[in-house]
């Protein structure tokens, strides 16, 4: 408790170089969590140690207007074998990364059927090859249209059937 009473008090009113000298002076009580030194728990403090770089993960692409079924890699399948006979969907390799508020597709009786994915905690939701794939928890005869709708924070991506091909929910597209 003493050592945090410093630490604060010496925030208020001193700039970085101030802080490393009083953790300096505490000794080898105070460490990072992988037990180096004090220096190198709190070396980055002012400046200097680099930083490593973090790899960014790819973003899905913002996208305008609705992406089609059957057209650039997007795959409404009616009956996967995997559980048997529901619905399973394929999107554009273009999207490498889940969506973050999920896929529904919408059932006959109003209600959202979230599609997911095969692999636990979405470890592996990508095949054919890298091409985001979702399962459906109903038969084809049981979705009111060839629709899925797919949200993360920045955006709303729709995907569907063609023109007049919107109620074949148990033909394949693509």
């Amino acid at each position: 408790m003493k050592h945090l009473i410093i630490i604060l008090i010496l925030l208020s009113s001193s700039g970085c170089g101030e802080i490393k000298k009083a953790f300096d002076s505490i000794g080898d009580e105070v460490t990072d969590p992988i037990n180096n030194s004090v220096d190198d728990a709190i070396g980055d403090i002012d400046g200097s140690e680099p930083q490593p770089e973090i790899e960014a993960q790819k973003e899905n692409p913002i996208v305008s207007g609705v992406q089609i079924f059957g057209k650039n890699g997007n795959l409404w399948k009616p009956v996967s074998d995997n559980p048997p006979g529901n619905l399973v969907v394929l999107f554009d390799s273009k999207f490498p990364k889940l969506f973050s508020r999920g896929c529904y597709a919408t059932l006959k009786s109003g209600k959202k059927d979230f599609l997911w994915c095969n692999q636990p905690a979405g470890s592996n939701c990508f095949s054919n090859p890298n091409r985001m794939t979702l399962r459906g928890n109903y038969k084809c005869s049981e979705y009111k249209s060839v629709r899925v709708v797919c949200e993360e924070e920045k955006q709303t991506v729709i995907f569907e059937a063609p023109q007049g091909q919107k109620k074949n929910t148990c033909k394949r597209l693509g």
